[in-house]
């Protein structure tokens, strides 16, 4: 019955280390004050969201605009997942 408690636990554990999405290297954080409106200026951002999924965005401000994004690197995105 232990055995069983411990291999369950181990299993959980498991699988919650995979759900951790991988950072970018150089992530930059999106401001807690995200702005509702951005220019028209385009210089490509690779954005990472919650889940660790990568895209391109035409600029910073425009990938934070998104709630999901949680940082970007400067430069498009060379893996993005879809």
């Amino acid at each position: 019955m232990i055995i069983k408690r411990v291999l369950s636990l181990m299993v959980l554990l498991l699988a919650a280390c995979q759900n951790v999405p991988e950072k970018l290297d150089k992530l930059i954080d999106c401001p807690e004050a995200r702005s509702p409106m951005c220019t028209k200026i385009y210089r490509p951002v690779c954005g990472q969201d919650k889940e660790g999924k990568l895209k391109t965005y035409a600029s910073d401000c425009t990938a934070c605009a998104n709630v999901d994004v949680v940082g970007y690197q400067e430069g498009a995105c060379t893996g993005e997942t879809k």
